[in-house]
């Protein structure tokens, strides 16, 4: 790279050493950031592994602080990470980091890849509502269901309406 900054004369171009000079001012100006980042993340990972727990709304996340069971680290009560919030903690004495997904299941992705691979948690648990039609089921009981599906933005219409077709 260096011999290309060389005119045939011996003598580098102005142009390409001011490029040079720009290029290495940039990647300075951007290290600190990254290197904040990174130390945060090394400085929560080596407290232990960590449960990751996923919400996808505001109220979720309230309910959980209301609750007094999650316990912020004081050491690093949060991380900043691709325009998530990832909180740090614990839940009776098991280490937790808790971020808000939103909608859709993109931003859940996003989120979900992002504890896996920056955080390395243990697993993951989807906090949060959910809907049943088995009558059986109560406020605050756990379900484990044995498939999936996923049906989409779904979007009721009414019976024989101008939009069916």
């Amino acid at each position: 790279m260096a011999m290309a900054l060389i005119s045939a004369s011996g003598t580098a171009a102005p142009l390409q050493v001011l490029l040079l000079a720009l290029l290495l001012a940039a990647s300075a100006a951007a290290l600190p950031a990254m290197d904040r980042a990174r130390w945060q993340v090394d400085t929560v990972n080596r407290r232990g592994t960590s449960l990751g727990l996923v919400m996808s709304y505001v109220d979720e996340a309230t309910a959980l602080q209301a609750s007094g069971y999650f316990t912020p680290w004081r050491v690093l009560p949060f991380v900043d990470l691709y325009g998530r919030r990832f909180h740090v903690g614990s839940i009776r004495g098991v280490n937790v980091i808790y971020a808000l997904t939103g909608q859709r299941r993109l931003n859940a992705a996003v989120t979900v890849q992002t504890l896996i691979d920056v955080f390395g948690v243990s697993g993951i648990v989807h906090y949060g509502t959910a809907g049943s039609s088995d009558d059986s089921l109560s406020f605050g009981d756990v379900s484990v269901p044995k498939l999936v599906a996923y049906t989409g933005a779904w979007t009721w219409k009414k019976f024989r309406s101008p939009k069916e077709s």
